[in-house]
């Protein structure tokens, strides 16, 4: 079943559909956009009602979006009963996708929900725009984003605080220790911890995004069991370090490379090369990757995510 949303901006109303992670907007009564006030909400919802063939009481995964909070009011509320249908979550990484649309791309996208507020997307000399929130039947709007780091045996956890990474130990182990077949449990473990210590409920308020191993299989282990907002790789992590260290010249990074992870990498021509742990080499911990490679892991989030 595909997801609506309506969305009031600027005094007119457009509807878009979300299938197979796509948004693409529907044509209300001939026009993408259309002219709405407290006075024409009536003729609209009956409008679509008919054209839609929906009655009260139907079954549909509908989010409103409203940049003005007395006309959210004139949104429908009964148009789900969702007593055994199986509808699926909104979430703001499927509303991200409203920031690649030429009517909000100039914009700073914020939605307001009591006293949350997340911005899908920073753009230069952006306007912000304020939405409120309704939902017919259910609206995640996660308030923490994880990065979790995935190293062999073991993987650690960290979050962005004030544009910098900050280790989250986990039961005050810097750590969490996994076997391959094990993973899910580990993870889960972390995962359950967090939400207590953050105080954040079991259904909604946490999304992790991936930091990959350098190895395939724990990569593909991982994403299997895990469901991770994004994945990203590491050797741009790895020459963004390795481009911050080389300026330490008694390190001699550009002759022995580093050591992360159990091997060592040496950037050549932009490409990482790796070979066994060199005892010449300097060693990378997880804490200095994001210490010295964050800003590259904050770019591909913001570019993938439109966060």
């Amino acid at each position: 079943m595909a997801q609506m949303l309506f969305v009031l901006h600027d005094g007119r109303i457009s509807q878009w559909s979300l299938s197979h992670g796509k948004l693409a907007t529907v044509t209300v009564l001939g026009q993408r956009r259309v002219l709405y006030s407290a006075e024409s909400a009536k003729t609209y919802w009956e409008e679509w009602k008919k054209d839609n063939r929906v009655v009260d009481g139907d079954d549909y995964d509908v989010l409103f979006l409203s940049d003005d909070e007395e006309l959210l009011g004139s949104f429908p509320t009964n148009l789900t009963s969702a007593h055994d249908v199986p509808l699926s979550k909104w979430t703001l990484k499927q509303l991200s996708l409203l920031s690649r649309e030429s009517d909000f791309a100039d914009s700073d996208i914020h939605v307001i929900q009591g006293s949350l507020r997340h911005t899908f997307k920073s753009a230069s000399h952006a306007k912000a725009l304020s939405f409120h929130v309704r939902s017919s039947y259910d609206f995640s709007l996660e308030q923490k984003i994880f990065f979790l780091l995935l190293e062999k045996n073991h993987f650690s956890i960290f979050e962005e605080e004030s544009g910098r990474f900050k280790l989250r130990p986990i039961d005050k182990a810097t750590c969490v220790r996994y076997q391959a077949g094990c993973f899910k449990d580990a993870l889960l473990q972390a995962e359950k911890w967090l939400r207590q210590k953050c105080g954040l409920s079991p259904d909604g308020g946490f999304l992790m995004v991936l930091v990959e191993n350098e190895d395939a299989t724990i990569n593909e282990i991982a994403n299997r069991t895990g469901k991770f907002l994004l994945s990203i790789p590491l050797p741009p992590i790895l020459g963004r370090v390795q481009e911050r260290l080389t300026q330490r010249t008694e390190l001699r990074m550009d002759e022995f490379g580093m050591n992360f992870d159990c091997f060592c990498c040496l950037s050549c021509n932009g490409e990482i090369k790796k070979s066994p742990f060199n005892l010449c080499s300097y060693t990378v911990t997880g804490e200095d990757l994001f210490k010295y490679g964050g800003d590259a892991i904050s770019e591909i989030a913001a570019r993938e995510l439109l966060f």
